[in-house]
């Protein structure tokens, strides 16, 4: 049985919950924050006891719910839970619950601790569709979103009655990714997460591509898509625009991603060549095929009758670099940025220019990296790939003094058996890769009897 990333370790957890029937959906969320280690405190609002009652928020957080300025006044609650929190995640956030964030209300032991936290906030509204496209609840999500506050994109969907659109609360999972992501952000003025890439567009694959062989079977791989997602969701609470390239994946969109699905490498090398030109950087984090079929069976390959062991030959072909073409087609021009990743076996996996010995001159490894030219390309084709295992560190880390490294330096666990990095440690490389991780700056608690370390 796999056990469960501790992507929450130690961190203190504030849950305010609207009165909205899509709270049912926050009892997984507190489930998932709490499996993964976080200290998690529910504070619903009073309406929204009517759907969710104070007995499941206790059980799940393992912690009295209150939900007055009044209640626990000796421990002042209504200042020490926003004081404490390290991350702050509303969901369902209702009209009238986001109109009261907009004007800083704190008549409920919610809003009250809302004001004093100085931490990431994540925002999930969830209502009908004619209430979150009207106007005033666009300006308050506006507003919002200006301070700091991540507000989360609704889901598209069956809503409480007969209609649908845009109004959902996004499923537990992607409520999850998105927490994982706050917490991990550069944090701003008043612990708020740095906006940084406001503005700034996104292109990122994500998945693994499958290369039909015939009608019942194909080549594939085991990505699951995740390591594309936790980029995905970092560069959203970040303020970009993200596009996903989703090849093959069975996860749950970020909320307020484009996505679009692909099935084979040359599907996604189409979408890749069609976009690229549109977006600030290209993440390509898709685990593509290296081969296809030479041609496709019409019909399922049919093993052979007779008593022997003969098996059909399946010829193969190589499929388009979709990251080398990239870079070449970009030439000098200053975007988009181009990102990529690649993935190695073995229990330590140096450089593929040390670690594989001489190579034929067709093969040459070839460093790719953001700033690299297609001319500087040529000059570089013998230089070997910058790694982080070069120097006995298991993930990339951010250098200022070098180009971020593209081909294939080591992703790889330590472990030789585990084929892929497990979803806490794709987080984790997710930010630093991208150069979207920081180291979280110390607490500054207004009681001196709450100051702790800084984790």
């Amino acid at each position: 049985m796999q056990s469960l990333p501790r992507s929450f370790e130690g961190a203190r957890v504030l849950v305010g919950i609207g009165g909205g029937i899509a709270a049912y959906k926050t009892a997984h969320l507190v489930r998932g924050l709490v499996g993964e280690g976080a200290d998690v405190r529910v504070v619903p609002t009073t309406a929204s006891l009517e759907f969710v009652g104070a007995a499941t928020w206790e059980a799940l957080s393992h912690h009295p719910v209150l939900t007055s300025v009044f209640e626990d006044v000796d421990e002042v609650a209504h200042v020490r839970f926003g004081q404490e929190a390290d991350l702050v995640v509303i969901a369902p956030a209702t009209a009238d619950l986001l109109a009261r964030m907009r004007i800083g209300r704190a008549d409920d032991l919610l809003s009250a601790s809302l004001l004093v936290a100085r931490a990431p906030i994540v925002v999930a509204p969830a209502m009908h569709t004619e209430m979150w496209e009207h106007a005033s609840v666009r300006e308050n999500v506006d507003v919002l979103r200006r301070r700091g506050i991540t507000v989360l994109e609704p889901a598209v969907g069956r809503l409480t009655g007969p209609d649908s659109g845009p109004g959902r609360l996004p499923e537990p999972a992607a409520l999850l990714d998105a927490a994982r992501a706050a917490i991990s952000a550069p944090r701003g003025e008043h612990g708020a997460i740095r906006r940084d890439l406001l503005g700034r567009e996104l292109l990122i694959t994500a998945g693994g591509t499958r290369e039909d062989l015939d009608p019942v079977r194909f080549l594939a791989n085991h990505s699951s898509g995740k390591q594309g997602w936790a980029l995905a969701h970092a560069a959203l609470v970040r303020g970009a625009r993200v596009r996903l390239a989703a090849a093959n994946v069975e996860l749950e969109t970020p909320p307020g991603a484009e996505r679009s699905d692909v099935g084979s490498a040359a599907e996604l090398a189409s979408l890749v060549a069609e976009q690229r030109g549109q977006v600030d950087a290209l993440v390509m984090a898709a685990a593509v095929a290296d081969f296809t079929a030479a041609e496709r069976a019409g019909s399922k390959i049919k093993k052979d009758d007779g008593d022997d062991d003969s098996v059909p030959a399946i010829a193969l072909r190589r499929t388009e670099d979709i990251l080398r073409h990239s870079v070449l087609d970009r030439a000098d021009a200053a975007r988009p940025a181009i990102v990529g990743f690649a993935a190695e076996t073995g229990e330590r996996a140096p450089p593929p220019s040390t670690s594989h010995g001489p190579r034929p001159a067709a093969r040459e490894p070839t460093c790719w990296s953001s700033t690299t030219s297609a001319q500087e390309c040529s000059v570089r084709r013998t230089t070997p790939c910058a790694s982080s295992t070069a120097r006995g560190r298991k993930w990339p880390v951010r250098r200022a003094a070098r180009p971020l490294s593209l081909t294939p330096c080591s992703m790889s666990s330590s472990r030789s058996s585990r084929k892929y990095p497990d979803p806490h440690d794709l987080q984790r490389a997710a930010h630093l890769h991208v150069r979207i991780g920081h180291r979280r700056a110390p607490r500054q608690d207004l009681r001196p009897d709450l100051r702790r370390d800084p984790r």
